[in-house]
């Protein structure tokens, strides 16, 4: 029997809902941070953001891997990947999604094919660094990939894998908005738990059943993704995240002046090592990489001279007296 609207709500009054919510759900607890420190530490991240996608494609510029038959990474390749980038699987396949989804990373289309930058990475290297952030972040925001799948079983029972065709899911895009809207909601350098905003979700967009919820897991893999790329920090959305849900120009604007200027020396140590107390300009931080190996990160970047590294830089066309000199134009002080 078909009803008219008004007749079938007022039959069903009282039965439509579990428990009838007419107010949607407070965004509380509130936790207030310093909203200083919250961009403080958001732009932080999102220089590491840069660094992180930098090594990644700087690493496949030579020998990216194989593109899988079916399309995306093969899960050794995601496990070494990771391995290098000194991160999780699930991290490391966020950051090969976002410079795809960025344009910087594609097959490069040859018959063993490959995965490797894109010659839109070669401009992307040259703008500063809050352009370049600006540029990931505007790309991640609408996309509908979600590397959270990377590693999951899909129906038949196949292994999801990174960049791959079946990681895209339309309600992503809709999902990661609304939680930083919902952030942006709160006063500045404020956050609330996790929990608390899945329940506003779920009140907005009630699942059909108990078990199945996907927006809540798109939702917590926002939020992750949203820390990972200096969007949020502390779960509080910073005054450049902010300027995001305008613009990409206006948050690169809010995140120009708290980015570190880059150095342009190095601490040279007694032991072989030499140290970056901050992040380096281009042209050094490239020649070190070919003249030492990387044994730490962090705040300082620990750099390791080795009769390896050394023989690297020769064969790549570098003298003696060339390494002697790159290094007594960036050594600051000599540490005995």
């Amino acid at each position: 029997m078909v009803l008219p609207r008004e007749a079938a709500l007022h039959l069903r009054a009282g039965r439509a809902h579990r428990a009838p919510e007419p107010v949607a759900p407070e965004l509380a607890p509130v936790t207030e941070h310093a909203a200083r420190t919250v961009d403080a530490t958001a732009a932080g991240q999102a220089f590491a953001a840069l660094t992180t996608v930098e090594e990644l494609l700087g690493g496949w510029e030579t020998a990216g891997p194989l593109v899988l038959r079916a399309g995306g990474l093969s899960v050794r390749d995601l496990k070494r990947t990771a391995a290098v980038l000194d991160t999780t699987e699930q991290a490391a396949a966020f950051w090969a999604e976002l410079a795809y989804a960025a344009g910087l990373l594609a097959s490069d289309g040859e018959v063993d094919e490959r995965y490797a930058p894109t010659p839109a990475y070669d401009d992307w290297l040259l703008l500063p660094p809050e352009q370049r952030w600006a540029r990931l972040a505007a790309a991640w925001l609408p996309a509908t990939r979600t590397p959270g799948l990377a590693g999951e079983k899909d129906a038949k029972g196949r292994t999801l894998s990174a960049l791959g065709p079946d990681l895209d899911r339309a309600q992503a895009p809709e999902v990661r908005r609304r939680v930083l809207d919902l952030l942006a909601e709160l006063p500045a350098g404020a956050s609330v738990p996790e929990e608390t905003l899945l329940t506003r979700l779920r009140w907005e967009r009630p699942p059909r059943t108990e078990a199945e919820d996907p927006r809540a897991r798109l939702a917590r893999w926002a939020l992750a993704e949203a820390e990972l790329l200096g969007v949020t920090s502390r779960g509080a959305l910073a005054g450049h995240g902010r300027a995001l849900l305008a613009d990409a120009a206006g948050a690169a604007r809010a995140l120009a002046p708290l980015l570190p200027e880059p150095l342009d020396h190095v601490l040279l140590q007694a032991d072989l090592t030499a140290v970056a107390p901050g992040p380096l300009r281009r042209p050094l931080a490239q020649t070190l990489a070919v003249l030492a190996d990387i044994e730490s990160k962090g705040g300082a970047t620990v750099y390791r001279f080795t009769p390896e590294s050394v023989r690297r830089a020769l064969d790549a066309g570098r003298t003696a007296a060339d390494l002697h000199a790159f290094l007594a134009a960036h050594a600051l002080s000599l540490c005995v």
